[in-house]
């Protein structure tokens, strides 16, 4: 399957959010559509290497959902998908049950947990060694203290051949150092 930018416009206007993806005027997805579209078209150049029909998919920092659903509504990918992430509110979790996904809570940059999330969660996705043929982890890196200790835990998780999607913002773009002013 070949990345087609304007139908994939099309589907994030159409595009079911959640209440965590609502914004003003637009949904997240819809807002980050240049973005998602960018990484979606990596994945789909990738894909093909790792030689199975259904790809085992983790999405690290998966909050607000929408990458994972749009793997399965868009892309139609019919293999397992996860989220981890530190945020995993129970309503969130159930509506990505809906999808046939499911949502690890997880503090993976374990420096700064303790001060960030009112609960105890564990350091480490809940799953064996190799449990996945793909790894997201877009726009979320730049956020830990300590990011070897995320991707230590990806590279734990990814199937030796698989594929690890990891994405950061460019701060040298024109937009973002005109937010910065």
């Amino acid at each position: 399957m070949q990345f087609d930018k304007q139908a994939f416009y099309r589907f994030t206007e159409g595009y079911p959010a959640n209440s965590y993806e609502a914004r003003s005027p637009s949904h997240w997805l819809h807002t980050q559509k240049v973005r998602f579209g960018i990484t979606l078209a990596a994945y789909l150049r990738h894909r093909p290497s790792l030689n199975t029909a259904e790809p085992r998919i983790l999405d690290v920092g998966g909050f607000p959902g929408s990458l994972i659903k749009t793997l399965r509504l868009y892309l139609k990918e019919t293999g397992r998908i996860d989220g981890a992430g530190l945020a995993c509110p129970e309503d969130f979790v159930q509506e990505l049950s809906q999808y046939q996904a499911g949502f690890f809570g997880c503090n993976l940059d374990p420096l700064i947990g303790s001060y960030t999330s009112p609960k105890a969660v564990p350091a480490r996705v809940d799953r064996e060694d190799g449990s996945y043929d793909v790894i997201f982890a877009t726009e979320i890196i730049e956020h830990t203290l300590d990011p070897f200790y995320l991707l230590k835990e990806a590279f734990r998780l990814l199937r030796r051949g698989g594929l690890l999607i990891l994405t950061t913002p460019n701060q040298l773009t024109i937009s973002n150092r005109l937010r910065a002013i």
